[in-house]
């Protein structure tokens, strides 16, 4: 998905039509062999002078790597986009070989090969993902010891982590071969204990943000000290959905004490005292709280989340869809009843749609009317001496074809000025809108 500000896509018209006809008839006459070369048919044709001429080389190059940022460590997406036309392609490669996608051992080696012939390719990569098949991680670590100076993110999607699949000395193969690694995500990835979790987030010294989402363990418990956590390991964002058995690592050997930023996804009044346990232990040091409700969990103020001891909490995210928000429109005012204001700068609020229609806005409004008089009068209240923004953000979550169904930035601010007048009149709101495509299967 691409996402982009509303307004620069409100602008398609029909006059980019020939742009696009022009651009159809290079992608014809180009194609990319399994080498990963630039082959170009004989057929190709010179330019028509009818038609409108290409922007500068320059210019694609500013979109493509505008486009990177939306696609950032799944660069390896942008192959597609490189097979567009000719003046995409060198670009594209560029940012695509930032990211490395492996699903079996003919991959590895395969990229092994690669790399002995070209050895920069190991320095482009940023980013390595596995899927499924955890086994090769094995392989892919012995092959790139110290091979990889540049790589900051390692993702694990999907599979079990099989311990007869798996070297006796996997975690020091690990460990050669992400020495560099900042980023690792674990998305419904299966262990077979919390120790084996436990030893490779040790296997990478330098990790600062972890990110996983519903996790799978064979065996929930954990001993302290099975596990041997280097000194340099200070954990300093995580992001989490579900994986209560993840809490109970964290909090057990205490490395969440150095938390400055935690997303708390899917809350609901059963995770709700397990992800207490964890602001407990960080609230020294946390500075930033996203949190995003359960679509299926009841009222926020049945969840025990409490942030009030969070005392030097400066920015609090909140997301929730247009059907969330219909059904418990009071959850912002209960979240922000639990807030320590001190020294909150910002609040976030994010209410996201896959299907809009023509009464978004009224519906939504409507459904809001409740509890935004009293969100009006709490953050323009003389508690918050330190806020500077109050953002209510409007993500669309939509395919091109309904581009024209998503409200106009000022649509969505002259709605949220009515809504929220004492908060614009201290300068304090903030109405963007945003827009993510979603790509046709």
């Amino acid at each position: 998905m691409a996402l982009v500000p509303a307004n620069s896509l409100h602008r398609h018209d029909e006059a980019s039509e020939p742009a696009r006809a022009d651009t159809r008839k290079l992608s014809n006459t180009m194609a990319i062999n399994d080498g990963g070369q630039l082959s170009l048919s004989s057929r190709a044709q010179r330019p028509d002078p009818g038609q409108p001429r290409s922007p500068p080389v320059e210019i694609w190059e500013r979109i493509v790597d505008e486009l990177a940022e939306g696609y950032r460590y799944r660069e390896y997406a942008l192959w597609d986009y490189g097979r567009v036309c000719r003046a995409w392609f060198l670009r594209c490669r560029f940012h695509a070989q930032r990211g490395l996608a492996l699903s079996n051992r003919r991959q590895v080696h395969s990229f092994a090969r690669m790399t002995e012939v070209d050895p920069c390719r190991r320095e482009a990569v940023r980013m390595v993902r596995i899927d499924d098949h955890i086994d090769i991680l094995g392989p892919f670590s012995a092959t790139m010891a110290q091979k990889l100076p540049r790589v900051e993110m390692l993702t694990l999607r999907g599979g079990r982590w099989k311990l007869g699949q798996m070297h006796c000395q996997i975690f020091l193969q690990v460990s050669a071969a992400f020495q560099s690694i900042t980023v690792l995500v674990l998305y419904e990835t299966g262990f077979p204990s919390v120790a084996i979790f436990g030893r490779l987030v040790a296997a990478l010294p330098h990790l600062t943000n972890l990110i996983c989402w519903d996790l799978k363990f064979k065996s929930s418990t954990f001993t302290l000290g099975c596990v041997h956590l280097p000194k340099s390991l200070a954990l300093s964002r995580l992001e989490l959905q579900g994986s209560s058995e993840v809490i109970e690592f964290l909090t057990t050997t205490s490395i969440c004490a150095t938390l400055r930023c935690i997303a708390l996804k899917d809350c609901n009044e059963v995770l709700g005292p397990v992800y207490q346990r964890l602001v407990d232990l960080a609230r020294t040091s946390l500075s930033s709280v996203d949190i995003r409700p359960s679509p299926h969990s009841g009222d926020w103020q049945d969840i025990p989340l409490d942030l009030s001891i969070v005392e030097n909490l400066e920015m609090i995210s909140l997301h929730l869809s247009f059907h969330q928000l219909s059904q418990q429109s009071s959850t912002p005012a209960a979240i922000l009843s639990r807030v320590s204001p001190a020294k909150l700068r910002e609040v976030k609020i994010t209410t996201y749609s896959f299907d809009l229609d023509e009464c978004l806005l009224e519906g939504l409004f409507g459904a809001f009317d409740e509890s935004r008089a009293q969100v009006d009068q709490i953050l323009s209240g003389p508690r918050y001496t330190a806020l500077t923004a109050v953002t209510f953000e409007l993500l669309a979550c939509i395919h091109l074809a309904d581009i024209r169904k998503v409200p106009t930035a000022k649509e969505w601010r002259a709605h949220l000025i009515s809504a929220f007048p004492e908060l614009h009149a201290k300068q304090l709101l903030r109405t963007p809108v945003m827009v993510r495509i979603r790509e046709m299967v």
